[in-house]
């Protein structure tokens, strides 16, 4: 008798889960963006993951909606239709991938939006990064997703709780604080724009002040108002309530610097592929808006930076030369903007060449003397910001290598790259513990006692 129901039962089973998974397909939610002439509507989407969006050209002109970076679409290659959207036309894509995910117009970069994919529960960065594998674009992202849910519960004091739980107890996040720093910024500048409140929290000053970086280059992307950049910069300096006026220093210099970075990546299309008047008119863009000589050198850090990731990513239509040296740039210009220069062509260069230390060794050898001990410096803080946390031995051995130096200004600059690097990767308030047990390595009491000098004139706080 129980063998007469069964094969009906399966039956009934079967055409129930045919009904369930018709019914589920075809009442699933496509949800919308629509591309318009002065932006993506809505700006920011929240949807779960699986769930499809659909983006629809309602701009009068050709768009192409895709992930940021401009022009690589790298964050997530796979979100990119491949071709512009002519007026009317539609393009969908389904987010597989947890994760706040930033988007662009190609055609139209100053255009931006973002798409904040959660899970069936909430945001959940240990599941997004097991998801999304090593990537470290989409690591930071990951993270970014789980700060904007929190964001929305209690603002930045909780925002910076979080953070400086990862920041002293996650070793991946450590090794990728100041891109999550930088995103943190650029997500600050959407509150900015509501209340006018210039951040100055404690927390704002780690991981070498990326926060501003992100944050001027999301104000400048959104309103092109150098003028009002320059204001807020020159706020953080004179009016935010910093722990000490060092810090208030550091921070309106970072924010300075994010000024070159987004000049220079804004820059017309027109000039892509001549990476010297590429630089030149970034440049020029500088001195319209500073006066200062730091602040004009500190705008050129920005605009060498954004030039020397442009090199190793391929963007702009330039690289790496294969028969120029990669100072070649450094080269040409005036001595005010040459140790930026140097210092970013370096450490680009030595990423590109898979940290070829001879080769990097002999490369900075081979600058203009007057460079050098800014170069050594900056060097051996970026290798040591590789090995944290904490190799402490390997990072002793960069120190060890640059006692070897003849010339006692670069040996002694050399040395304070170790604490630089430490700095840069932790926060300004434990560093010194760390930089110290680096020295506490050093056999010879000579040894020893010049990795704390170094320490002592690096030292700020």
């Amino acid at each position: 008798m129980q063998k007469k129901w069964l094969a009906p039962l399966v039956l009934v089973v079967a055409i129930a889960s045919c009904l369930v998974w018709f019914f589920s397909q075809s009442t699933a939610v496509v949800k919308e963006v629509l591309i318009t002439d002065s932006g993506f509507v809505p700006t920011s989407l929240d949807i779960t993951v699986g769930e499809t969006v659909r983006f629809v050209n309602q701009s009068g002109r050709d768009a192409w909606p895709a992930s940021d970076s401009h022009p690589s679409h790298g964050i997530w290659l796979d979100f990119d239709p491949l071709k512009s959207l002519l007026d009317g036309e539609s393009w969908e894509f389904t987010f597989d991938r947890l994760g706040s995910w930033s988007y662009h117009d190609h055609e139209k970069s100053n255009l931006t939006g973002v798409i904040n994919v959660y899970s069936q529960f909430g945001a959940s960065s240990s599941e997004c990064l097991e998801r999304n594998g090593g990537s470290s674009n989409m690591q930071d992202y990951c993270w970014l997703a789980e700060f904007k849910s929190a964001h929305a519960v209690g603002g930045f004091d909780l925002v910076f709780a979080i953070f400086k739980e990862y920041q002293a107890n996650d070793e991946v996040f450590q090794r990728n604080c100041h891109d999550v720093m930088h995103l943190l910024g650029k997500m600050a500048y959407g509150d900015y724009v509501v209340n006018g409140d210039v951040f100055t929290q404690p927390e704002t000053s780690y991981c070498s002040y990326g926060f501003y970086h992100g944050f001027i280059e999301a104000m400048l992307a959104k309103t092109g108002d150098h003028h009002g950049g320059r204001l807020y910069c020159e706020q953080l300096r004179d009016e935010g309530e910093f722990y000490n006026q060092q810090l208030a220093t550091d921070a309106h210099q970072a924010c300075v610097h994010g000024f070159g970075h987004a000049i220079f990546d804004s820059l017309d299309g027109s000039l892509w592929g001549k990476e010297d008047v590429m630089v030149d008119v970034g440049l020029d863009v500088c001195q319209s808006i500073f006066s200062e000589i730091k602040d004009l050198a500190e705008c050129g850090t920005g605009i060498w930076n954004a030039l020397a990731i442009a090199y190793i990513q391929n963007l702009y239509e330039i690289s790496f030369s294969a028969t120029k040296t990669p100072f070649w740039q450094c080269e040409r210009i005036s001595n005010l903007y040459k140790p930026g220069c140097y210092i970013e062509m370096t450490i680009q260069y030595s990423h590109w060449n898979k940290h070829d230390q001879e080769t990097d060794w002999s490369l900075m050898l081979s600058q203009e003397s007057f460079a050098q001990p800014l170069t050594f410096e900056a060097y051996v803080s970026d290798a040591v910001q590789w090995r944290l946390p904490y190799d402490y031995e390997v990072i002793a051995d960069y120190g060890r290598q640059c006692f070897t130096i003849e010339d006692r200004e670069v040996r002694f600059w050399c040395m304070r790259g170790i604490h630089h690097g430490i700095l840069k990767k932790t926060s300004p308030f434990t560093n010194q513990q760390e930089s110290e047990k680096v020295c506490d390595l050093y056999e010879s009491e000579d040894d020893h006692l010049y990795c704390l000098k170094a320490l002592e004139s690096y030292r700020k706080i």
